[in-house]
């Protein structure tokens, strides 16, 4: 039976996501006693489950600081802060930081977006971006699914491919670009991700298949003729 400061202890944890090594070790050993399946009540499946948390646990530098124990069950605002970011969080800011967290964890790469083993840590990133999608701006959902679905287009020849490669490639480096301007105000930076999304309409216009891209690249000139967000200083560097 758990006591009652071993259940505020759980709480804790499990609400506000910070806690030292030794709660995490006392939490530990607290939920083993009625998860082991050596114990009356216990489940198998359920102790191996907290044994892997904990593993997981252990490993992290920051321990404590990014939010609850259990990530399966991180919200959107969660996510955001996974960033590092510590203000408040507007719809605006957290559509940005959910897509810096896309880019950051390799999401726009097909093979690591559809990596079994990261299907949950995707799930939740992909799930914060459609909703502050959908509070922010709700076109550009249909504009991200579109980019989601793009994989292997119909190209017949080796120049097209390298204009589409390069064009893909261009639409990423110009959402870094944004992303920066976003976090620094540097006029130069909006410039450059200006330049760099245009030239990828540009070339939208030879290759078909770059379309999701150009959709993306017009939503962000869309958004840079916003005064950037200059949230620098409680948030991630890009």
């Amino acid at each position: 039976m758990i006591r009652e400061e071993e259940e505020r202890l759980i709480r804790k944890v499990l609400t506000t996501g910070r806690y030292t090594l030794s709660e995490l070790k006392t939490l530990y050993r607290i939920l083993s006693k009625v998860t082991h399946p050596d114990m009356t009540g216990g489940d198998g499946e359920r102790f191996i489950r907290l044994r892997e948390v904990y593993e997981a646990a252990l490993r992290r530098k920051d321990l404590g600081r990014r939010g609850p124990l259990f990530l399966e069950d991180r919200t959107p605002e969660e996510v955001v802060r996974e960033c590092g970011y510590t203000g408040e969080i507007s719809p605006r800011l957290g559509l940005y930081l959910s897509l810096y967290r896309y880019l950051t964890l390799g999401l726009h790469s097909y093979r690591i977006r559809h990596n079994p083993a990261l299907h949950e840590r995707n799930e939740r990133v992909l799930r914060a971006i459609r909703h502050w999608a959908t509070v922010y701006d709700p076109s550009f959902l249909s504009t991200f699914e579109a980019l989601m679905e793009e994989y292997l287009p119909g190209i017949t020849t080796m120049k097209h491919l390298r204009w589409y490669l390069w064009g893909r490639k261009s639409f990423f480096t110009a959402l870094r670009l944004f992303l920066k301007y976003q976090e620094t105000g540097r006029a130069s930076t909006g410039r450059a991700a200006r330049d760099r999304s245009l030239w990828v309409i540009t070339m939208g216009g030879r290759i078909p298949s770059l379309d999701p891209y150009v959709r993306m690249s017009r939503w962000l000139l869309d958004e840079l003729a916003k005064p950037p967000l200059q949230f620098g200083s409680e948030g991630p560097h890009m």
